[in-house]
């Protein structure tokens, strides 16, 4: 009964507001007529037809009406609201749809909002479109395919890349130069809150002639990480291997077929070894730089050795069988195939490695655990003090105001960054920290400061590469050797990285990241995904 009186109320509250639209409606083509009406008016004024009626005006009204192809039915909808001869009407309303595409994609506002607003819109602007999905161009036919597990499609390199190089306004002359660099990416986000369902999107850039923005490849849906990885990557490289058979990929702005290389793939430790089809950081052989053992101290897999023998993408070159010893690699990875190296062209992330990893691991050191590094609780109010005052003064080119160190546990990779270059090394003078404590932290920073500067890079390479040695040996000294995990061995790696590549965010996942939260917004909750 409640049930049968509740949808009861509903439908008189639908026909409550269906009628207060039409009375709306109702008033809008009597002020409309009132307007035309006005308008002959005035033309009979001026010239010098005073004598013709209100009826006269009504037939030619009509007739008009007639030879325009309009309705005249005063209860028309479509008559409130005509595109052409309403004073407030757009005579072209794909503008309006255009602009109302560009403010969506930009606010995210929820489809229910966007029809609303198109309810209100319509009385205006009638060729509006009645549905959100119409307004943001949103395609439901997709060609979903089950791949490793989950749901797959390909956008493919053909379709994304020539409208990355419009956007960025590539020109023929700059393409033809030298084959287009490719720079790929590999990680997961999770899409909703209350689930385990995650997207995989394999995204891509260009880096060289040009620099264009992050683009999508393709898109994998799931309630777990791709398995196996393989099957994730074969779209990707199938559709390379014929853009090589073609001798490259067709542009229209060329005229040509331009070659396509793969520059390197950037991407997590864990995404990394999923990719290579190898154990994760965490394994006894888990660098993927040398040949290291590690050792478990207090839970933790630590690797001491700063000099073990360097690993080769040759070594990924034979037999499976032939690895009996470390058992690094689990199986063959299909991006052999187009020509990957396995190690070289797998540089490490300084966003994961260096700003998260290690910088974020320090400053909760400071404050929490049983470190042998930690502060007293005046000390860390001290410099939480200090970084409120310099949190004040921040400019507006940062994204972020670095919080003090009781949440460093949550801050983002931004925030880390700050502190590390800019904040950091002014906060953490003159205070209760000890002289070995700032000066190891100055060591990193003066290091990662050199990677970051086209003006520093190359001078100061060698001083880079004995900064960061020097940076892990007192490392484990004042934090202890439990502390060298995988992100602080990898440290000594980062500066052979930059030799091959650049500057560190030539291969930094900052970018992707950025790229990867757009997407998290724009998605839309589906029952079919929940489920």
């Amino acid at each position: 009964m409640r049930r049968y009186r509740a949808k009861l109320a509903k439908q008189r509250k639908q026909i409550s507001e269906q009628r207060v639209l039409e009375r709306s409606r109702r008033t809008l083509a009597e002020m409309r007529r009132r307007e035309i009406g006005t308008a002959y008016d005035e033309e009979a004024d001026v010239q010098g037809l005073d004598s013709m009626s209100g009826s006269d005006i009504d037939t030619q009204m009509d007739h008009t009406a007639a030879v325009t192809g309009e309705h005249s039915d005063k209860d028309s909808e479509y008559e409130t609201v005509d595109s052409q001869e309403h004073p407030f009407t757009l005579n072209d309303t794909d503008i309006l749809v255009e602009k109302l595409r560009l403010w969506a994609n930009q606010h995210s506002p929820s489809h229910s909002c966007i029809g609303d607003l198109l309810k209100i819109l319509r009385m205006w602007f009638v060729k509006l479109p009645v549905h959100s999905r119409t307004v943001l161009g949103t395609k439901t036919n997709f060609n979903l395919e089950k791949v490793a597990g989950g749901d797959y499609i390909h956008i493919s390199i053909q379709h994304a890349l020539p409208l990355a190089l419009k956007h960025a306004s590539a020109s023929a002359e700059q393409l033809l130069q030298s084959p287009l660099k490719l720079q790929l990416n590999f990680d997961g986000v999770p899409v909703f809150g209350s689930t385990n369902y995650s997207i995989w999107p394999i995204l891509g850039k260009v880096v060289a002639p040009v620099a264009t923005k992050v683009f999508a490849v393709g898109v994998f849906g799931g309630k777990k990480k791709p398995h196996p990885f393989d099957d994730y990557l074969r779209a990707l490289v199938d559709e390379f291997c014929n853009i090589n058979a073609d001798g490259g990929i067709f542009l229209e702005i060329t005229n040509s077929s331009v070659p396509l290389i793969i520059h390197n793939i950037v991407c997590d430790a864990a995404a990394r070894a999923s990719v290579r089809n190898v154990h994760a950081f965490n394994f006894r052989y888990g660098c993927d730089r040398c040949k290291v053992r590690g050792d478990v101290i207090d839970h933790r897999m630590t690797f001491r050795d700063l000099h073990a023998e360097p690993r080769l993408d040759t070594d990924f070159d034979k037999p499976i069988e032939s690895d009996d010893e470390e058992e690094y690699r689990i199986d063959n990875c299909i991006l052999r195939d187009v020509g990957v190296g396995m190690v070289s062209q797998f540089p490490h992330d300084y966003m994961h490695l260096v700003c998260l990893g290690v910088v974020r691991n320090i400053a909760t050191m400071l404050h929490t655990g049983r470190s042998n590094g930690r502060l007293t609780g005046t000390v860390v109010s001290e410099i939480s003090e200090h970084m409120a005052e310099c949190a004040s003064h921040i400019p507006k080119e940062f994204q972020r105001r670095c919080r003090t160190l009781f949440e460093s546990s949550r801050w983002k990779a931004t925030e880390c960054r700050q502190f590390l270059l800019y904040s950091g090394p002014v906060v953490l003078s003159n205070t209760g920290v000890s002289r070995r404590q700032y000066e190891n932290f100055l060591y990193l920073s003066a290091a990662i400061r050199c990677l970051c500067s086209k003006a520093l890079i190359d001078e100061f390479m060698d001083f880079v590469q004995g900064a960061l040695q020097y940076f892990v040996d007192m490392f484990s000294e004042i934090y202890g050797q439990q502390r060298l995990v995988y992100n602080v061995h990898s440290l000594n790696h980062l500066a052979s990285d930059a030799q091959r590549y650049g500057l560190l965010d030539n291969f930094s996942c900052f970018e992707y990241e950025s790229f990867l939260g757009v997407v998290k917004e724009m998605r839309h909750t589906s029952e079919s995904l929940r489920t």
